[in-house]
């Protein structure tokens, strides 16, 4: 494990789990780049509409997916998720050398958190 983050978001305590298991040298696979978990405040209903309304509506990404996991896509940025004992666990598939983790991370908080 790498770290935890904490962070507080409208009164709400999150936690963010990054889980290294970065493959810097796989491009072009399908096996995950970085995995990270992130802890549910609130209802899966919640999380699916913030999820969509932060990617698609004021990002213009792509999200599509359920109650129990789904794919998305912003800023050229591919990943999936799914939902597990009261926690979303996301892996990023692919993204762009210029964007940095900590950046992304920063946004994973945003997306899911």
């Amino acid at each position: 494990m790498k770290g935890i983050v904490f962070a507080s978001r409208g009164g709400a305590s999150h936690c963010v789990q990054l889980i290294n298991t970065e493959r810097e040298s796989m491009q072009g696979t399908a096996k995950p780049l970085r995995s990270f978990e992130v802890e549910l405040k609130g209802s899966i209903k919640t999380f699916l509409e913030r999820a969509e309304k932060i990617i698609v509506h004021e990002n213009g990404g792509r999200f599509s997916g359920d109650r129990n996991g789904g794919s998305f896509s912003v800023f050229g940025v591919q990943g999936r998720y799914w939902v597990k004992d009261g926690s979303v666990h996301i892996t990023i598939q692919k993204k762009p050398v210029y964007i940095p983790w900590s950046l992304l991370e920063s946004k994973i908080m945003e997306f899911f958190g």
